[in-house]
């Protein structure tokens, strides 16, 4: 229970995106979604996971094109909590962030390191 404390804490502070209670609480539901859902079937998998009723997937569908949902707010919320509880370490007189995955997309990144493949869990240090 602790972690889904903290988890809603970090999620708190992106309650000035939305322009409604309503518009946040579909929000909470649709990271919540995000979090524990087993497969990547979209917004379906949402519905499942969360064990909410097929009347709602229409709801949750609406959040994502939603004038209630500040897109920009958002991600200048989320950029400024990522910084404050993620804050780049100093690595060899450089400031560096670290990266837990990176995407399939990416294809190879470099680093300080050496090459690591997309798909890649290590922890990897950008510089």
């Amino acid at each position: 229970m602790s972690l889904w404390i903290t988890w809603f804490k970090a999620v708190a502070c992106l309650r000035p995106a939305c322009s409604r209670m309503r518009t946040y609480c579909w929000m909470v539901l649709v990271l919540m979604g995000l979090t524990v859902r087993a497969d990547l079937a979209g917004v379906t998998s949402l519905v499942r996971s969360l064990g909410l009723l097929p009347s709602d997937y229409k709801r949750l569908l609406h959040l994502f094109h939603s004038s209630g949902l500040d897109l920009e707010r958002l991600t200048e919320l989320w950029t400024a909590w990522c910084g404050e509880a993620f804050p780049a370490q100093p690595f060899q007189g450089k400031f560096s962030l670290n990266l837990l995955y990176i995407p399939p997309q990416m294809g190879v990144v470099e680093c300080c390191w050496g090459e690591f493949s997309s798909g890649s869990r290590q922890r990897v240090r950008s510089v």
